[in-house]
């Protein structure tokens, strides 16, 4: 209860209650009482007595005084994120002050969790089958977690002018269309075909509307509706900060605790974190690229969906799903399988998995095996290399389009491709699904101009000098073949994948890929070698420009491992759109420049004065405005010794140098995903290797979920070698 309140100091005294179950905790004896009631003092700050147990999470810099008692004092730090003074006032009886704290203080304050606490899992130190089928002797989980029930909101749409109230499942295809108004979906014509075409199903065969166009009904009430909501939302933070985000935080505190039983799982007696533990909400399909399926509606997915993969000692987690009376469609024991549930994608009629994430020992374990298997590659490479020449020279024609194909994987890091049906998926295209119409030729240097969209979408555009029976070879393949043609018509993925692994048993085009970009990196690095007496060295890069890097700068050797990674990502094609924020990041940066540039012809400027001793003013007002348009001052006082201004000219220059280093690698990386490589294809322990002999924190070439990733390879030594 509170007894005393004033405008900056708050009082609160507590019953006393000897029921308290701290009771056995071990007591001073001369302050029994005074413990006790602070005992009590707790549990009344646990009981619904009080409503408001967020009052001191939203409060700090709590001014008191401090007291021993600590596993209460523990219990609330834990619990409530209570500072030990807090116990102490109320067990002195002294009023406390509280004063709000910052959106700085806030964002910047880390609390503990089981991330931060739990052991890591050295699983590497005790795997001795590393090959073994058998992949865990106990598995137990809590399934998948599903979407929440749509809400109707029970507003209608207008058709051929006329008001149109629509059913749930119609209303929530509407909704989810409104979302894409004003973006570049509401315009593509396959998006506006199958969302029309979905949205008409869920009417009944007479109704008018199954005849009708996109066109004939209006969503501008709903899309009101929604942008209302959203304008409200804005409305009430900007009113009512404190409150707004308050409640977010306890939304978000109340999430994670429902997502919490789904976020592990335990393997052998190890708990070890889940990815992908939520199934895909339903929605209107967007897809990568001009995929020819969006806009159709993906389904809902509910448990009979579901087959899930536990033990058969371990209980059979309850599908918990917003409506009661469902179950798993299937529950099955594979201990040689390492995922943990699965469901059926109700567009692509892909397998959606749930797995352990990427810090677990499964998949630890997988990407291990992945870079021993390329770098077994590497003893054999030129083996390899030999053979598929030499069936570049065959008479045999599939003997030759194995050889082309294998020779284009290795040399351009190309996938192996396969057929598709481009009424079900995007026509991308990979080495064995290649078309006269994605090549052309120049015969004068051997030179290939490949054109085609990859992977997920992204074109790929590639102008190279290629071996001249390949060149050959590929001219051959691609004569008297209309352009939508096959060029490598006589094998097909199978067959290649048969071939590559003759080679070598698991060969795969992706383990050309990780060989490659891993080799790649190591060669790009290895140029970089300190010599006698100098700490600078100078290698060439891709376009002949000579890259100077000391050696002793932080910066630079950060810069040289960017430009060695640019060239393994456009090795594997790794393109990215540029982002929306490019330009504004870059012109932030460029102005940033320009004020260190004033900044320090400022500096140089009154060095000079100060030297000629004139009796002139100086003018201390910059001209350029600060990065929010602010009027700024000027960078040193009036009065400076030539001594800190020159120090000050030292600091200046070297930030302008950084600065100039960082807007180059962010222009240079602006359509280059470097990460890609980095997660999949790159051996981490290069980069470890190479940080540890320049003494490069690995946080500055690795963020913390790459390094939760690879925690196999932080043992790596500086002489390691691919």
């Amino acid at each position: 209860m509170v007894h005393g309140e004033s405008e900056n100091v708050k009082t609160e005294t507590y019953t006393h209650d000897r029921s308290s179950k701290y009771r056995k905790v071990n007591l001073n004896k001369h302050d029994e009482e005074k413990d006790l009631k602070i005992l009590s003092d707790f549990d009344h700050f646990r009981s619904d007595k009080i409503t408001d147990l967020n009052l001191l999470k939203k409060y700090a810099n709590i001014i008191a005084y401090i007291n021993t008692l600590t596993p209460v004092l523990h219990s609330l730090k834990s619990e409530f994120n209570i500072d030990y003074t807090m116990a102490s006032c109320w067990q002195k009886n002294i009023p406390i002050k509280i004063e709000p704290v910052t959106a700085t203080e806030k964002r910047n304050k880390t609390e503990p969790n089981d991330e931060f606490l739990e052991p890591l899992n050295r699983w590497w130190e005790s795997v001795t089958d590393l090959e073994s089928e058998l992949k865990w002797n106990y598995l137990e989980h809590r399934g998948l977690q599903f979407a929440e029930l749509y809400e109707p909101h029970g507003i209608s749409i207008l058709f051929n002018g006329k008001e149109l109230k629509l059913n749930s499942e119609a209303e929530e295809i509407a909704t989810m269309w409104c979302t894409t108004l004003g973006t570049e979906y509401e315009n593509k014509p396959i998006f506006r075909k199958n969302f029309w075409k979905t949205f008409k199903s869920k009417f009944p065969t007479l109704h008018p509307i199954k005849k009708a166009k996109l066109e004939s009904c209006d969503f501008t009430a709903i899309k009101n509706y929604l942008d209302n909501k959203k304008l409200k939302a804005a409305q009430d933070l900007e009113n009512d900060r404190e409150s707004v985000l308050a409640e977010k935080e306890a939304l978000k505190r109340a999430k994670k605790e429902l997502e919490l039983p789904f976020t592990y799982a335990l393997v052998d007696n190890i708990r070890e974190k889940v990815s992908g533990f939520k199934v895909e909400p339903p929605g209107l399909f967007r897809g990568r690229g001009e995929h020819p399926k969006q806009g159709l509606w993906k389904q809902r997915i509910i448990p009979t969906d579901v087959k899930i993969n536990i033990a058969k000692t371990a209980p059979v987690p309850k599908a918990i799903y917003p409506l009661n009376g469902y179950c798993w469609n299937d529950v099955v024991h594979e201990n040689s399988l390492t995922w943990l549930a699965y469901y059926k994608d109700t567009i692509q009629d892909q397998i959606k998995y749930m797995y352990l994430s990427a810090q677990s020992k499964f998949k630890g374990l997988n990407d291990f095996l992945k870079y021993e298997k390329a770098r077994r590659l590497k003893t054999c490479i030129t083996n390899i290399r030999d053979g598929y020449r030499q069936k570049l020279r065959s008479d045999d024609l599939v003997d030759k389009q194995l050889g082309t194909a294998t020779y284009l994987i290795d040399f351009l890091a190309l996938r192996v491709g396969s057929e598709k049906d481009t009424d079900e998926e995007a026509d991308t295209v990979g080495c064995c699904s290649l078309r006269v119409e994605h090549i052309t030729f120049d015969k004068l240097t051997d030179t290939i101009n490949l054109d085609f969209l990859g992977k997920d979408s992204i074109r790929y555009t590639n102008s190279v000098k290629v071996d001249h029976y390949a060149f050959t070879n590929l001219m051959e393949f691609c004569k008297d073949k209309k352009p939508d043609e096959d060029i490598f018509d006589k094998i097909s993925t199978a067959k290649l994948n048969d071939y590559l692994k003759e080679l070598l048993p698991g060969l795969s085009a992706k383990v050309f890929r990780t060989y490659n970009a891993s080799a790649t990196l190591e060669a790009c690095l290895d140029l970089l070698k300190l010599e006698e007496g100098t700490l600078v060295a100078t290698v060439k890069d891709e376009g002949n420009e000579v890259l100077s890097v000391n050696c002793g700068s932080v910066d630079e050797l950060l810069h040289y491992y960017n430009h060695a990674n640019r060239r393994v990502a456009i090795l594997c094609n790794h393109q990215r759109t540029v982002p929306k924020l490019h330009q504004a990041t870059q012109k932030k940066m460029m102005l940033k420049e320009n004020i260190l540039e004033e900044d320090l012809k400022m500096c140089k400027d009154y060095i000079k004065h100060l030297n000629e001793g004139s009796k002139k003013s100086f003018c201390m007002t910059p001209k350029l405005n600060d990065l929010k348009g602010n009027p700024r001052k000027a960078p040193f006082k009036e009065g400076a010794k030539v001594e800190a201004l020159e120090k000050k000219v030292e600091n200046i220059k070297k930030n302008i140098s950084k600065l100039k280093l960082k807007i180059k690698i962010h222009d240079d990386n602006k359509t280059v995903a470097l990460g890609t490589s980095k997660i999949n294809y790159m051996d981490p322990r290069i980069t470890i290797a190479f940080c540890k002999k320049f003494e490069i924190p690995i946080e500055k070439v690795f963020n913390r979920t790459l390094r939760m990733k690879f925690p196999w390879a932080m043992h790596t030594r500086t002489n390691f070698r691919f």
